[in-house]
């Protein structure tokens, strides 16, 4: 007699095999992810350490640059004598100024707006969300991606500023804060002085990456730009303007973008269509007036159409029908790698007081809801 399987054992023996496969596969998911998580938090803690080697060279922060980008042009604006101009003046944001501390000095060379866009940089990509790459914008070309955001704190002091312009405005009006304010409160992400897309007179900018503070009125082209200082404005933050603490005080962290727009930019890809080489923009610019939320929820893209923007066939727009996407998020579980002014590396639960989660955006201590003393405001 010959010894084999039955096929009833052999069935039973491939049951088995699959279920030991759909246990394990959640626990190899995990152990991935769990990597992702950690390389993403590596990528913050190398952007903390170039931040704090640009302190170092610089005695400032970087700035988030004066303005959002349009399609060929911007790094052409902001050269001088053939080199970048410096933090106060630069209109690209903390991005592009952070390139010769991240070894990328050759991106930081390149004059042409469409060719710097391009250059992808890989540590400012989050791998749990997508592989660094070029991705489609139908607005600008291709783009490089990113993932991090710096802070932009409500504070006292921006609507106590607002109401001396707009008396309409009450600083309690909005806390505690709600999905339903961010149209009321989305004016503080230009300092509380209009929408913006240049720096104006009285903005108030309390995070450590502040407004660059200049404007251009002319030139262009084989003409020298001329401009002039926005007025009544914080210039660049250095380390002794931070009264917080550098170990309390929020100044870059993961960006909310929607889960199912990771890979290509489309039109409809609100605050993640000029990547890094953008100026002050959500592309690189998020507030901490509102939580952070997971890149699964919805929150960024509730509300009215921006047909006024874009046309008839334009998608539905972020909540209250504000453009930007202001929150911050991530693809994780549990909350968001936040860096700090120390350049340490923490996550923030998704969960936080919101009073609590603006408060770490500023590096005063005027975080909205606080008593304050305005002697000495500039």
């Amino acid at each position: 007699m010959r010894r084999a399987f039955t096929l009833v054992e052999l069935l039973v023996v491939i049951a088995i095999i699959g279920i030991l496969v759909a246990l394990l596969l959640p626990a190899i998911q995990a152990a991935r992810e769990a990597a992702r998580r950690a390389q993403c938090q590596n990528h913050l803690k190398n952007i903390g350490l170039a931040v704090q080697n640009f302190v170092n060279a610089q005695k400032v922060f970087p700035t988030g640059g004066a303005k959002y980008l349009q399609a060929g042009f911007g790094v052409e604006q902001n050269i001088d004598s053939g080199r970048p101009l410096g933090p106060a003046k630069q209109g690209l944001g903390w991005g592009f100024q952070l390139l010769p501390y991240i070894e990328e000095t050759a991106a930081y060379q390149i004059k042409t707006t469409p060719e710097l866009q391009q250059v992808v940089v890989p540590i400012y990509v989050c791998p749990s969300r997508r592989l660094p790459r070029t991705s489609y914008s139908e607005a600008f070309g291709l783009i490089s991606t990113m993932d991090y955001a710096g802070a932009v704190p409500c504070t006292d002091r921006e609507y106590l500023r607002r109401r001396t312009i707009f008396p309409q405005y009450d600083p309690q009006k909005y806390v505690p804060f709600t999905t339903a304010s961010i149209s009321n409160l989305a004016g503080s992400f230009n300092g509380g002085n209009g929408s913006g897309n240049e720096p104006r007179n009285n903005a108030v900018y309390d995070g450590v990456i502040v407004r660059s503070t200049w404007r251009y009125l002319s030139g262009g082209g084989n003409a020298p730009w001329v401009g002039e200082p926005a007025a009544n404005v914080v210039q660049p933050v250095s380390m002794a303007k931070i009264t917080d603490g550098t170990s309390k005080t929020l100044v870059i962290a993961e960006k909310y973008v929607r889960s199912d727009n990771y890979v290509e930019n489309a039109v409809n890809h609100y605050s993640d269509d000029r990547g890094w080489s953008d100026g002050w923009d959500a592309d690189q610019m998020r507030s901490t007036c509102f939580t952070p939320v997971n890149d699964s929820d919805g929150i960024g893209w509730q509300g009215t159409s921006l047909t006024k923007y874009f046309g008839d066939d334009f998608a539905t727009g972020p909540v209250g029908g504000v453009y930007n996407v202001l929150q911050f998020g991530s693809p994780h579980t549990g909350g968001i790698n936040a860096m700090f002014a120390d350049g340490s590396v923490h996550v923030v639960n998704f969960d936080v007081e919101v009073i609590v989660f603006n408060s770490l955006g500023t590096r005063n201590g005027l975080a909205l809801g606080e008593t304050n003393d305005l002697t000495g405001v500039n």
